[in-house]
C-alpha cells in the first residue's frame, strides 16, 4: 500500500488481495515464517522500498545539479543499503561536493557535517553489528 500511496493510484484489488492472503497466513499460524521467505522478502523490498525511493527520487530530478545526487544515490544503494547511500549523498550534496553548490554556503556545521555523519555511522554499526556485509564483503556480525 505505500508504494500505492506515493505514486498517487489505489489500486483496490492489491489491497484485498495482500490482506486476504495475510488472514490467511496468520489463521495458519506462520505468519514471519512467510515474512522472512526470500523470495517475499525480496518483492517486499523492491516494491515496498526500492521503487518507492526511485520513483520519489525521480520526481525530485528537475535539473541537471539535482541528477548527480539522484545518480549517486541510486548507485550506492544497489551496492550497500539505501538509507547508507542517502547518507553518502546528503553529506555530498550540504558541502556543495555535487547539486546547488550555493545551497552549502548557506548551511551551519550541524548540517554539513553533524548529521549526514552520524546517520552514516549509525547505519553502518547497525549494519556491521547483524552482519549485513558479511556476505558482499565477508566482514562478520558483531553480535
Amino acid at each position: 500500500m505505500i508504494p500505492a500511496a506515493i505514486a498517487k493510484r489505489p489500486i483496490p484489488a492489491g489491497a484485498i488481495l495482500l490482506g486476504s492472503l495475510c488472514i490467511i497466513v496468520a489463521i495458519l499460524g506462520f505468519p514471519m515464517d512467510v515474512a522472512v521467505w526470500p523470495p517475499v522478502m525480496r518483492v517486499a523490498l523492491l516494491v515496498g522500498v526500492f521503487l518507492p525511493l526511485l520513483e520519489a527520487g525521480m520526481q525530485m530530478v528537475k535539473e541537471t545539479k539535482d541528477s548527480q545526487a539522484a545518480g549517486i544515490c541510486i548507485f550506492a544503494s544497489v551496492v550497500a543499503n539505501p538509507v547508507l547511500a542517502w547518507a553518502l549523498t546528503m553529506f555530498l550534496d550540504n558541502n556543495g561536493l555535487i547539486g546547488d553548490k550555493e545551497r552549502a554556503s548557506r548551511l551551519s556545521f550541524v548540517d554539513k557535517i553533524v548529521i549526514p555523519v552520524g546517520v552514516f555511522v549509525i547505519c553502518l554499526v547497525a549494519m556491521l553489528a547483524v552482519g549485513m556485509l558479511e556476505g558482499q564483503y565477508g566482514i562478520p556480525a558483531f553480535l
